[in-house]
């Protein structure tokens, strides 16, 4: 799916979105949520029920959603 060299890109860009966690002093805000959408070269992240992540061509799909409201809504 991607071009060779991309991959430890995806492997950061998925590492930095699991770790990435609103800071504990900021808890009180709250607020409409927006959807975010990463991609890479016209194709976005998406999560397998399996767990596994990947690239896909189709922001729509719903492993694509899963990913989009598990990491970033």
């Amino acid at each position: 799916m991607f071009e060779s060299g991309h991959t430890a890109w995806l492997i950061v860009l998925v590492s930095a979105a699991v770790l990435a966690s609103s800071p504990p002093h900021l808890a009180h805000i709250t607020g409409a949520s927006r959807k975010i959408r990463m991609y890479m070269k016209n194709a976005y992240l998406q999560m397998t029920p399996d767990g596994i992540v990947s690239g896909a061509t189709d922001d729509q799909s719903p492993t694509s959603e899963f990913f989009l409201k598990l990491f970033f809504i």
